[in-house]
């Protein structure tokens, strides 16, 4: 048997669950939704310091999700950059699919 069992949210293959999703969220619902926070090509930088490159995320509405990662991988950075307590250097950053006060450049960042 393959595929999801949308009573437990886990893989019936290896017992997994995505990141993100809980037991009993369905798969087929969170799908045919927009996410509530997407970010494409997020880029930011510190003068030479490169600290997020090219990070793409979704995050369904009423999801929980961690950010996990040893200190200076730029976990707090990111999250300031969602919450536009950072200026970005390249990317998008959508919540509710309102573009958060950026534009994609030209080149893609």
């Amino acid at each position: 048997m393959s595929g999801t069992n949308e009573s437990s949210g886990t893989s019936a293959a290896d017992g997994t669950r995505a990141a993100g999703t809980r037991p009993g969220a369905g798969t087929a619902a969170a799908s045919s939704d927009a996410p509530m926070v997407r970010v494409r090509g997020l880029h930011k930088e510190f003068g030479s310091v490169h600290v997020l490159r090219g990070v793409d995320l979704d995050v369904a509405a009423g999801s929980v999700c961690v950010v996990l990662g040893p200190s200076g991988s730029g976990k707090s950075t990111l999250l300031r950059c969602v919450n536009e307590l950072e200026e970005i250097t390249g990317g998008s950053v959508e919540v509710a699919g309102e573009l958060m006060g950026y534009r994609v450049r030209p080149d893609g960042r």
